[in-house]
């Protein structure tokens, strides 16, 4: 890693697994169908840029608190593919006993065999890609699953022992109405999953839905805002507690990993495309130069070849950052980052923590725009604690905005 980096006693660990049946309609991740040799071939890859982090780390503090495995489809490789992977963190890095490790999954990529190898490897919360209970929007989004499929999927990870299960559903729709999201949401949440990812959806430039936009039927502003708001009001019925703008869960039941983004937790992403958030060591002792020099954000190549290519072999093996993805966060950025990812949070954000980490005052960097807000009624700006009210939370971008 070209930025030399400091001792952080706790970070996350990001994986990223590219493979899928097939590309959604709406999907910008990077993610494609690949053959069974392209797949072992990228998971030996990744197996070395793990013990090549891990090298790098051998001298530091380095508890890991939490993984998750992401991508693409983390569940398409075969069996036995991703318990290769766990071992290898294993033996790498000083993962804590109690760490949350997730891994997403979709319905028709899994077994009960798969399931109960995940399981075996330490992975225990599972993500499921069920995104709508009804086949009719499933068909129009371009997913391999319908309802029935990943009823099977969820009851199988119950069967394999995951007893902390997140359903990922998307609101906002081409041809979804209020009522078909009401009873979406009732649907996933009387099957009594411990979280709910609940997004709205975003027409993100290169995919499909994007050049369609034009004819899509989509729901308008008013009814995504009722569908949003309703989503909280729905779920609560069922024991689960919003907590960030997007998500909802059973008491303790949290997502530690995304939890940790939200919070500026540093994080080490590995694979195809991942990127990573780190401490910077200062580039010299001039109080000027380290408030330049907070944190960076790089990433791995995107290129599949260039990946498998500089992987290749032990000996020669080199990991793959992008040569032009390093950003130098100085303390102004990461303050505004703070605040941005930290409104996101129920909770909002702490001035105690806020003054801990940077030395200064909230009240003293962003008064004027707290102020404002608040007198708005979109933010509570509390003795304690700053966060977005109910009202603020459906224009949430709006308030960030004024941080950038």
């Amino acid at each position: 890693m070209r930025s030399k980096m400091i001792e952080y006693s706790d970070f996350e660990i990001y994986i990223h697994i590219p493979f899928c049946v097939r590309k959604c309609g709406y999907c910008d991740f990077l993610s494609f169908p690949a053959g069974q040799d392209v797949q072992t071939r990228y998971m030996e890859a990744l197996k070395r840029e793990i013990r090549l982090t891990g090298e790098m780390l051998r001298r530091q503090a380095k508890t890991v608190f939490s993984v998750f495995i992401g991508g693409g489809t983390p569940s398409v490789p075969e069996e036995g593919q991703i318990a290769g992977i766990m071992q290898e963190l294993h033996e790498q890095f000083s993962i804590l006993p109690d760490a949350e490790i997730t891994i997403e999954a979709n319905p028709g990529t899994v077994d009960l065999s798969k399931l109960r190898s995940f399981r075996s490897a330490g992975i225990n919360r599972i993500s499921i890609g069920c995104q709508s209970m009804h086949d009719s929007e499933l068909v129009r989004m371009g997913r391999i699953h319908d309802r029935a499929a990943f009823l099977e999927s969820y009851e199988l990870a119950r069967k394999a022992g995951f007893d902390n299960i997140n359903l990922d559903l998307i609101s906002a729709l081409p041809g979804q109405s209020l009522q078909s999201w009401r009873e979406t949401l009732h649907a996933a949440a009387a099957l009594e999953p411990e979280h709910i990812s609940a997004y709205s959806l975003i027409l993100e430039e290169g995919t499909p839905f994007f050049e369609q936009r034009d004819t899509l039927q989509l729901p308008d502003e008013d009814t995504e805002r009722e569908m949003y708001e309703e989503t909280a009001e729905i779920l609560s019925q069922y024991g689960f507690q919003q907590y960030e703008l997007s998500n909802y869960a059973k008491p303790g039941r949290v997502c530690r990993h995304n939890l940790g983004y939200w919070t500026g937790v540093p994080y080490l992403g590995m694979g195809l495309g991942a990127a990573s958030y780190w401490p910077a060591e200062p580039a010299g002792a001039d109080r000027e130069e380290q408030e330049k020099t907070w944190m960076v954000r790089f990433r791995k190549t995107a290129d599949l070849k260039s990946y498998l290519h500089l992987l290749s072999e032990d000996e020669t093996a080199q990991i793959p950052e992008e040569s032009d993805s390093y950003e130098l966060l100085g303390k102004t950025g990461c303050m505004a980052e703070f605040m941005i990812l930290g409104l996101r949070l129920t909770d909002g954000v702490s001035r105690k923590e806020f003054r801990r980490r940077f030395q200064n005052d909230l009240q003293d960097i962003y008064g004027g725009i707290l102020q404002k807000y608040a007198a708005a009624g979109l933010l509570h700006n509390g003795e304690d604690r700053v966060f977005l009210t109910r009202r603020g939370r459906s224009l949430a971008n709006v308030v960030m905005m004024e941080f950038l």
